[in-house]
């Protein structure tokens, strides 16, 4: 299995970004079910969804690229959260300076960062639809998700349970700037 090698890069790219931002604190992070990447300020730990391991095996230099991104996203958010910064309370403009922060630290665009997430979802789907599971629906399982976003259209957080293939949807709208993700995970 590919963790102990997306551990090391994980800790590499924390402690690149750290020696970038001035401050003096790493944070940890831990893997976890669910979806996306998220930093937990109650914790001072950034989620690492396990579907990066398979990501990792099907495409390490994508997946790398795409945890530049995602983890310069998710640190912006640990650097607002230790530098007690205000925006903490208002998500639209804290998740926007975190985007910029991840620009800023990992070289790597917002929208280019979501195609390269985009790109390993198909990936890895495909993947498995070759090697590990029948092909149901054009390729998509019955499998439902659950998803909390904030629809940028109208500032409201909307909650809602999906089929598998609609998560796809979401993602492109988000990519379009429409949406924010802020929770996606697989019901069982």
């Amino acid at each position: 299995m590919a963790v102990p090698e997306v551990d090391e890069y994980i800790g590499s790219l924390l402690a690149e970004y750290t020696a970038k931002s001035l401050v003096w604190e790493t944070p940890t992070w831990f893997w976890g079910p669910g979806w996306p990447p998220a930093y937990y300020p109650d914790l001072k730990r950034i989620l690492i969804p396990d579907l990066v391991a398979s990501f990792w095996s099907v495409n390490k230099e994508v997946t790398k690229l795409a945890l530049r991104y995602a983890l310069g996203h998710e640190y912006g958010h640990f650097l607002q959260d230790v530098r007690h910064s205000p925006v903490v309370t208002f998500p639209l403009i804290a998740d926007r300076l975190a985007e910029r922060q991840a620009i800023k630290l990992s070289g790597i665009s917002t929208s280019h960062g979501m195609q390269l997430w985009q790109r390993l979802f198909y990936e890895v789907e495909v993947m498995e639809r070759k090697v590990i599971k029948p092909v149901v629906k054009a390729g998509f399982s019955e499998k439902r998700f659950f998803v909390r976003y904030i629809d940028l259209t109208t500032g409201r957080t909307e909650e809602r349970t999906i089929p598998e293939i609609e998560q796809y949807e979401l993602y492109k709208l988000q990519r379009e700037g429409k949406v924010s993700i802020i929770e996606i995970h697989a019901l069982d």
